[in-house]
């Protein structure tokens, strides 16, 4: 019963740790993606004008 326990507590503190990465992670995410939209914005910009 008692390694029973300690898996069920090893399940429960994994479960914890992958709810306190989340946020972090969507920080990390959301920058990543606003930098893909910086490199796009910059690379149209830089495009000669046709006038």
């Amino acid at each position: 019963m008692l390694l029973g326990d300690c898996k069920l507590w090893l399940d429960f503190h994994l479960v914890q740790l992958f709810f306190v990465c989340l946020p972090s992670l969507d920080v990390y995410l959301v920058a990543q993606y606003a930098r893909h939209e910086m490199k796009k914005m910059d690379a149209v910009s830089e495009l000669p004008s046709s006038n």
